[in-house]
C-alpha cells in the first residue's frame, strides 16, 4: 500500500483464491466485522469488479454502500497459480461519514479485516 499526496490510499490484495476477495477496516474499538467499512470484489471472464459495503452485524451479508467510494484500478487472476490480484484506490477521508471511515495516522491502529472465498 502506499499513501498518495495524502490525500488517498493505493493498495492491492493479493490472495491465493480465484473467487471473491472482501477487505475492510474493522470497528475502531474492537476490529470486528460489525461496523466495518469493507469492500468487495472478484475477478472473471467479463473483467473485475468492486462494491463498497458497510456491516451492519456479523453474520449478515454486508449492505452496499449508497457512495462508492472505491475505485478499481487494476486486476489480474492467474488460473495456474489460483492467484487473484485486485488494486484499488480510495480518498483517506470521504463525504460519506456513515459508512465509510477515516484511514488516519492519529495514533490509533487501525484495525483490518480480510476473507476470501471460491464462490
Amino acid at each position: 500500500w502506499s499513501i498518495s499526496y495524502m490525500r488517498s490510499i493505493e493498495i492491492a490484495l493479493e490472495v491465493k483464491s480465484t473467487g471473491w476477495i472482501g477487505f475492510g477496516i474493522g470497528e475502531p474499538m474492537s476490529g470486528s466485522m460489525a461496523g466495518a467499512d469493507m469492500l468487495t470484489g472478484f475477478v472473471n471472464s467479463s473483467g473485475g469488479y468492486i462494491t463498497d459495503r458497510w456491516a451492519e452485524a456479523k453474520g449478515i451479508t454486508p449492505h452496499k454502500d449508497k457512495i462508492q467510494d472505491w475505485t478499481l484500478v487494476a486486476y489480474s487472476e492467474d488460473l495456474e497459480t489460483l492467484t487473484t490480484v485486485l488494486e484499488l484506490n480510495r480518498s483517506l477521508t470521504t463525504p460519506d461519514v456513515i459508512q465509510d471511515r477515516p484511514i488516519t495516522d492519529n495514533g490509533v491502529p487501525t484495525r483490518i479485516i480480510g476473507a476470501w472465498g471460491k464462490t
